[in-house]
């Protein structure tokens, strides 16, 4: 199962966040993840579709990187594709967030979300 975050929330959700604890102040890791547009059959209405990809710490210093995915074969979810993004990590607690955004224009619901699978983080 993968989710969906978009800015339509019926078929998905606007955005996904979690403080993640553990980290060494100073240490080098990076965060892993798959994304997929949803794409339609008709391609001419198909858009860009991005995540964005904020890193906070507890004292509300951020980031934000937006990632964009790319177009691949239509009918749904069907062309997945990895992104990482290294950080700095500068307390032990993160929170990691990502924003769904598009500019699609369609009739379907799901033209406005991107697909999220499979995040992982490694300490380098």
């Amino acid at each position: 199962q993968f989710l969906a975050i978009g800015s339509i929330s019926t078929n998905g959700t606007d955005f996904i966040e979690q403080t993640v604890s553990g980290f060494t102040v100073g240490g080098e890791y990076e965060i892993s993840f798959w994304m997929s547009p949803w794409l339609s059959v008709a391609s001419s209405i198909d858009s860009s579709h991005f995540l964005d990809l904020t890193i906070a710490d507890a004292s509300s210093l951020s980031s934000v990187t937006r990632h964009e995915a790319a177009k691949g074969p239509t009918g749904g979810w069907t062309h997945w594709e990895l992104r990482t993004q290294g950080f700095i990590a500068t307390t032990s607690a993160m929170t990691f967030r990502f924003d769904g955004a598009s500019g699609a224009s369609c009739p379907h619901p799901q033209c406005d979300n991107t697909g999220l699978d499979n995040l992982s983080l490694t300490h380098l």
